[in-house]
């Protein structure tokens, strides 16, 4: 039956796209959204794409330091190849793990252990989140909302009270005994607990792998502003930096395509909590996901030359 799996995730994220966008056309005149971003300057765009993929070199020494740290040294523009290409697979595709599975199988094919790329990715991903909760814990306190700031503060509870029993019960794995070992599930998460508590402990690592993912977030909260002010939408920073950090967040939620409908939804409802118009919420997060989309296919292109 595993066979069967994936066309049914394909088609339940489909699915859910084309909902998610079908409601809206019957909620927002998406033609005066895309006229909106027609209006876009070229100079914007240029700027926007050169800051995204700056934040992808970021995001590539964050992922070299890690996996330095866990044994596997390379150089950093491997790892910014890798990168490059593995985002070209998670805004074209279904989603991240699409880009993640590339990065295992292209530096499996110029390093080992498996594993230890493996646990390198993971640790990577949980740097993002961490990172992302980190600014919106910081953004909260600017949001002119009192509702959504409550659950909010809910959301961002429970996230970290995981995060802290996660890395505990991690910790704890890692001094299981040997004879467990014989179970290769057992064996496996000893290797991820050994990683991660040695990353951790290393506060020094730690705390630049937290300076890289929040500044990859600026990055584009940044991005995300500047694309608002271009479009003529009014919003104070501040504010662009707690709610932008929201939207990212519910990209990361698997599904929908590549985040596409999802993003656009909350974009809308938490545009329209500070008088926004649906009409300009709407326009900003789908010229985002093209600027997006373009800068993965920057890297689709790089891709195809490096085959050759």
């Amino acid at each position: 039956m595993q066979f069967m799996k994936t066309p049914a995730i394909i088609l339940a994220k489909v699915s859910v796209t084309g909902f998610l966008f079908w409601y809206l056309t019957t909620k927002i005149d998406f033609s005066e959204s895309f006229n909106r971003i027609l209006s876009i300057s070229p100079g914007a765009v240029i700027l926007v794409v050169s800051l995204i993929i700056a934040g992808l070199a970021i995001v590539s020494l964050r992922w070299k330091t890690i996996m330095s740290k866990i044994g596997i040294d390379l150089e950093t523009l491997t790892f910014f190849k890798t990168y490059l290409v593995a985002n070209f697979f998670n805004v074209t595709l279904l989603s991240s793990l699409t880009g993640d599975a590339f990065r295992m199988w292209k530096l499996s094919r110029i390093t080992k252990p498996l594993i230890k790329i493996f646990n390198g990715i993971v640790l990577d991903r949980l740097m993002g989140m961490l990172g992302l909760i980190i600014i919106i814990a910081f953004g909260i306190s600017t949001l002119p909302t009192e509702e959504i700031e409550q659950w909010t503060k809910r959301s961002l509870f429970a996230l970290l009270i995981i995060l802290i029993i996660a890395y505990l019960i991690l910790a704890r794995i890692k001094s299981l005994p040997k004879s467990l070992e014989k179970w290769r599930i057992v064996k496996f998460l000893k290797k991820i607990s050994t990683d991660t508590v040695a990353l951790v402990k290393d506060y020094r690592c730690f705390s630049l792998m937290i300076l890289y993912s929040i500044a990859i977030h600026v990055i584009s909260i940044f991005v995300l502003y500047i694309l608002a002010i271009s479009l003529g939408i009014t919003i104070d920073f501040l504010t662009s930096f707690a709610l932008f950090a929201i939207v990212i967040f519910s990209m990361l939620i698997p599904i929908s395509i590549a985040g596409w409908g999802v993003r656009e939804g909350v974009m809308v409802v938490l545009l329209g909590l500070i008088g926004i118009s649906s009409e300009s919420a709407l326009a900003l997060s789908i010229l985002y996901g093209i600027i997006l989309t373009i800068v993965g296919l920057m890297g689709g292109i790089f891709w195809l030359f490096e085959r050759k």
